[in-house]
């Protein structure tokens, strides 16, 4: 019994990553001709932008994974806090963690509506 909870929630995290994959790149295709003029108009700008999202939805689905499966790659996870924290909030732990109680509950039903999804 215990080993077949395991292989669900290794089976669970890895269709959240994949879910979360799929949805960085079907945004990216969905967007692809506004992205080139947006990038030709402002190059650094739209970089970073589009860099701190994906540092924001790796932050949520590290946080979520750990409040509900109790488990995440460590090391990855502290990587993307520590650079999240460093980009978006210029070190200011305190703002981070503000952000992060307003926005929780929401991201993390977002998360969990996209893995109902690909269940």
């Amino acid at each position: 019994m215990l080993k077949a909870i395991k292989r669900q929630q290794v089976v669970s995290a890895t269709t959240i990553a994949f879910t979360a994959i799929g949805v960085l790149l079907g945004s990216a295709e969905n967007t692809r001709a506004q992205e080139s003029q947006r990038v030709l108009a402002d190059p650094t700008s739209t970089l970073a932008s589009t860099r701190l999202k994906v540092l924001e939805e790796a932050f949520w689905l590290c946080d979520y994974l750990a409040t509900t499966r109790g488990n995440s790659d460590i090391s990855t996870c502290t990587a993307v806090y520590e650079a999240l924290k460093d980009h978006k909030f210029a070190g200011d732990f305190d703002a981070l963690v503000s952000w992060w109680r307003q926005n929780k509950v929401a991201q993390h039903q977002n998360i969990a509506v996209a893995e109902s999804q690909n269940r």
